[in-house]
């Protein structure tokens, strides 16, 4: 029932739907004014456009290169425009983004006579979606599964620190520029990495000192070794030429899991006389702390 002294008011309201897809975004907004105009002619007062309609709607790292900030994206100035153009209340959907964090957020835009462009009225909601995580390449030349194992440890800590990490070994590994970050390590056979490793890290220089990267090396001490540690830090011979050219944020030298039928009399000796003893020698507490480095380093 119609209350006494007071006017039934109707509001128009168009919705526009778009297809989700991912698409370019400037051709997106393009199409979505078409749609405003129509809609605003047929007398529409607001108009109500999808969820992330300008870039489409995305699950996936694309949608960092897609978002933008609130206060200045062109997005947000392409709804105050458009309001303004028709007069007209529209409101649609956009990925923001404030350096760190990712929004699914909806913006209301009105129509006013006064405008400029540094402010902008508007009402806004937003949701949470992302946070900008790090692409890590966790690279590895193992013969006997050590090194593996270690390579692995490590992606496990930045996992959990919800980086996107892809493991690889030295044969599968073709491209560095697709990651944020490398940690990348071999084991040392003769006081060398091996020659697959050696190449690898040659043939990548460019790309890596770009780039933030750490190195490993598994060995039969680690750099922690309070008689040997100083003199295994320097192993293999070529951590001073990768140093110079790959310029990495860090470096460790991690005992392995040493099988002494694979050494000589003279080495079993030696290592036995340093105090070195057979099967797993590796440290994870100290492995998950590098780790944890690594990760407060990366951290966007």
């Amino acid at each position: 029932m119609k209350e006494a002294g007071r006017r039934r008011r109707t509001l128009r309201i168009a919705a526009i739907q778009m297809i989700a897809a991912p698409g370019e975004p400037e051709s997106r907004r393009a199409r979505a004014e078409t749609l405003v105009e129509r809609a605003a002619s047929e007398g529409a007062a607001l108009v109500a456009l999808r969820e992330m309609f300008a870039p489409g709607y995305l699950a996936s790292r694309e949608v960092w290169d897609l978002a933008e900030p609130l206060d200045r994206g062109p997005t947000v100035a392409w709804l105050q425009r458009t309001a303004r153009r028709f007069g007209i209340h529209v409101a649609g959907g956009l990925v923001e983004t404030n350096g760190r964090d990712f929004f699914d957020t909806f913006v209301v835009c009105m129509p006013r006579e006064r405008f400029q462009s540094d402010t902008f009225d508007q009402s806004a909601t937003k949701r949470k979606i992302s946070s900008r995580t790090m692409r890590v390449l966790i690279g590895y030349a193992s013969r006997f599964g050590s090194t593996r194992d270690i390579a692995m440890r490590i992606a496990d800590t930045i996992r959990t620190h919800g980086n996107e990490v892809d493991v690889r070994s030295v044969e599968e590994i073709s491209d560095c520029d697709p990651y944020d970050a490398v940690v990348f390590g071999s084991g040392v056979y003769d006081g060398s990495w091996t020659a697959e490793a050696t190449a690898l890290m040659r043939r990548h220089a460019a790309a890596l000192a770009q780039k933030p990267a750490w190195l490993f090396t598994v060995g039969s001490f680690g750099d922690r070794h309070p008689i040997v540690g100083g003199l295994i830090k320097k192993e293999p011979k070529e951590i001073g030429e990768f140093e110079q050219t790959l310029h990495p944020r860090g470096y460790r030298v991690f005992a392995g899991v040493i099988d002494l039928d694979h050494w000589p009399a003279w080495g079993r000796l030696l290592f036995k006389a340093l105090g070195g003893h057979a099967g797993d020698n590796r440290q994870w507490s100290d492995i998950d702390s590098w780790a944890e480095e690594i990760c407060r380093e990366i951290r966007p």
